[in-house]
């Protein structure tokens, strides 16, 4: 028999390793001025607009995921501080938006000058993290004069992360 776990956004132990990890990030890449100041930026692949306009949850998956991990972070760990949920990876004309290289670059302009990165919908590193984020993105903060933008990094094999898929193959395993 075969069966597919389909999405799992809202199990408790996958929120919690996303909140831990970017509150550890958060705490060790930023000064407590630069804390103070910091917004906090969730991105994610995009998707065409015309699956959306289909009926394609993803998006509200990810909205339900980055206010999840911000009530943790600001219950469990304090941090208080703003978010915006962005799109990357989008190739031709409507995709979701606001881009990542779009936001990156208008930052500056609204005044910030700390931000960290949480790569939100992905869960390892690969492509997509290392050169749109670590890269690409970084260019453009430098090119649009931000001062100070990190990422948190992807869950990979992170014990909290293992333990996550456990609980979520499990209880696929034993109720589905």
């Amino acid at each position: 028999k075969i069966s597919v776990i389909d999405r799992w956004y809202k199990n408790k132990k996958y929120v919690q390793a996303l909140a831990r990890i970017l509150a550890e990030d958060f705490n060790e890449k930023f000064t407590q001025e630069q804390k103070k100041t910091a917004l906090i930026v969730f991105t994610a692949h995009s998707l065409p607009q015309s699956f959306v306009d289909k009926g394609d949850t993803y998006p509200y998956e990810i909205y339900n995921t980055a206010e999840s991990v911000m009530e943790i972070i600001r219950e469990k760990y304090n941090i208080q501080n703003p978010y915006r949920v962005v799109w990357q990876s989008r190739i031709g004309a409507r995709w979701l938006s606001p881009s990542l290289s779009d936001s990156i670059k208008k930052l500056p302009t609204k005044g910030w000058e700390n931000v960290i990165v949480s790569p939100l919908g992905f869960t390892s590193d690969h492509i997509e993290t290392l050169h749109e984020l670590d890269i690409e993105m970084v260019e453009d903060a430098e090119n649009a004069g931000l001062k100070n933008v990190k990422r948190a990094r992807s869950l990979n094999d992170h014990p909290d992360f293992i333990d996550a898929l456990t609980d979520i193959a499990d209880k696929h395993l034993n109720n589905g």
